[in-house]
């Protein structure tokens, strides 16, 4: 059982690397996870470590006092390339490789000649910037040289970079340097990430909320709520040798812990909605053989993605297309026709397949031949006897395509109209029923705007105004942390009681938080 005052051993620590960006010397992100302690007894509790997590959670690639240099910009041909140096040494750019010599004002572009050390060769004329640190990217010293962005000129200056006695940057390097000098916390470095790798407005937009510290604040605000919880057990533990006292502070601490854990739980349950702006909402495309399957996403992609033939099984594996539909990123899968005659084993392994993007997706669309339908009980059937899984959890629009073939049939018409209300009413997995002709292009705007419409509310919400994203979770990552932190309250809140261990685990969920942005110190306590 806990003394009061005893500290349990250290759990052996961990190490994970992730890379934020591939073939970028700008964006790398390195955490350890949190120790999940949901099997811990109250008598093995781990004590948090008493250090900040910027000793091992960014560990510089390179020697701290190196100067560093690597090409920012694109590789490759182009009008202007931007190569970053950054270190203590970063101003010998200017005494060494530029004519006139000399450090220019800071933050104004000036134009120079470049030259190789020691020789007259003349390899360009650039524009230079001076940053003198701590104001700048990385908090050092920092020059960037915007040269021509001929490949023959990028390799002649990182020569000569290289023959100055600089390193290399590590992929990353710029962004660990900026954390350890306090210019970003580890959560704005992927909102950086993000911000490179964004597709669509939504996802710019998140991306810069993120990396202007939008989810900081948040975890900042947590951290110093259960800080102050903390600071009043841990006063309990030293001084509250009154129980009257206790039990009255105990009344103030209960309700204040249990807010908190409130809120923190109240954002797990988002629906995913931050890691499908980033990654992009799932949307399948699924339905019996030559109903329009391919030619609708070929529709919606504006090029031939998917083979269209009048053969039977022509598509047998999923075909992935990313899209922005009205600024909202999808990635949409056009899936192997659903045949109960199948028998070919390829045939069969394209409909599991097809039958496992149908339950995986957030967006389903099950296409229907106009021609094929006779009824609303005929297409229950089918939909019920194709996809036995529960799907009351995604969003269905059942599109019924080729209605061109019927046009001008008034009969045909008031039958469309009966079947989707029938539908609409008797299954209720189906949110919108929609007539379309993909070789006549007829009802493909409405259907656009279905589809947006169905996005957007699964990624903004139906109160929330086009383009806010709000406060969302956006990572993996991140979700973790904060469930294993909603964990901790809780044991925290079931030992109450026992003040040395509700204190232990009030340290867990402050370190779990603290491990997203890659900032806490218990002695803050």
């Amino acid at each position: 059982p806990f003394l009061r005052g005893a500290r349990a051993p250290l759990l052996p620590r961990h190490r994970v690397q992730t890379r934020a960006s591939r073939g970028s010397s700008d964006v790398c992100v390195l955490h350890r996870p949190c120790h999940s302690f949901v099997s811990q007894t109250p008598e093995v509790v781990p004590q948090p470590r008493r250090e900040s997590l910027s000793t091992w959670a960014f560990p510089l690639t390179s020697e701290g006092n190196e100067t560093v240099y690597a090409l920012s910009s694109a590789p490759g041909r182009a009008g202007i390339s931007v190569i970053r140096v950054s270190g203590p040494s970063a101003s010998r750019v200017f005494s060494d490789m530029t004519r006139p010599t000399g450090i220019p004002k800071e933050r104004r572009a000036t134009l120079r000649s470049l030259y190789a050390p020691g020789t007259e060769e003349e390899l360009d004329k650039a524009i230079l910037l001076w940053f003198p640190g701590p104001n700048s990217f990385t908090g050092e010293d920092m020059v960037e040289l915007h040269v021509h962005g001929s490949i023959a000129v990028v390799n002649s200056v990182l020569e000569s970079l290289a023959g100055l006695g600089f390193g290399m940057a590590a992929p990353g390097e710029f962004s660990q340097r900026a954390f350890h000098n306090g210019k970003m916390d580890i959560s704005s470095i992927e909102g950086l990430a993000d911000l490179i790798n964004s597709e669509t407005q939504l996802q710019r937009r998140q991306a810069l909320w993120q990396m202007a510290g939008g989810a900081e604040k948040k975890y900042e605000r947590w951290v110093q709520d259960l800080t102050k919880l903390l600071a009043t057990v841990e006063a309990l533990i030293d001084f509250g040798d009154d129980e009257q006292i206790e039990m009255e502070v105990l009344k103030d601490v209960i309700p204040r812990l249990a807010i908190v854990k409130r809120e923190i739980d109240s954002h797990l349950h988002d629906n995913k909605r931050g890691e499908m702006i980033r990654s992009g909402v799932m949307v399948a495309i699924v339905g019996p053989p030559n109903v329009g399957k391919s030619s609708l996403i070929n529709l919606l992609a504006r090029r031939p993605a998917s083979i269209v033939s009048p053969i039977k099984g022509t598509t047998r594996d999923v075909v992935e297309v990313r899209m922005d539909i009205g600024g909202y990123p999808i990635v949409i899968a056009d899936t192997a026709g659903l045949n109960q005659e199948a028998s070919d084993e390829i045939e069969l392994e394209g409909m599991e397949r097809a039958k496992e993007r149908f339950k995986d997706a957030a967006v389903r669309i099950v296409v229907f031949d106009i021609g094929t339908v006779e009824n609303s009980n005929h297409v229950i059937a089918d939909f019920q006897q194709l996809f036995s899984e529960d799907s009351s959890n995604g969003e269905t629009i059942v599109v019924f395509n080729k209605v061109d073939l019927h046009n001008g049939d008034e009969a045909k018409l008031a039958q469309y109209e009966s079947l989707k209300q029938e539908l609409v009413q008797n299954v209720k997995a189906i949110k919108t029923v929609h007539f379309m002709s993909c070789a006549q292009g007829e009802g493909v705007s409405e259907f656009l705007g279905v589809l947006e419409k169905s996005v957007q509310t699964l990624l903004l919400g139906s109160s929330r105004p086009s383009g806010e994203c709000g406060t969302l979770i956006t990572r993996a990552r991140h979700r973790k942390h904060l469930e294993d932190t909603s964990l901790a309250l809780q044991q925290a809140e079931d030992h109450i009681s026992s003040l040395e261990i509700a204190s232990e685990f009030l340290k867990q969920s402050i370190d779990c938080i603290g491990r997203i942005t890659g900032r806490v110190d218990i002695e803050d306590v």
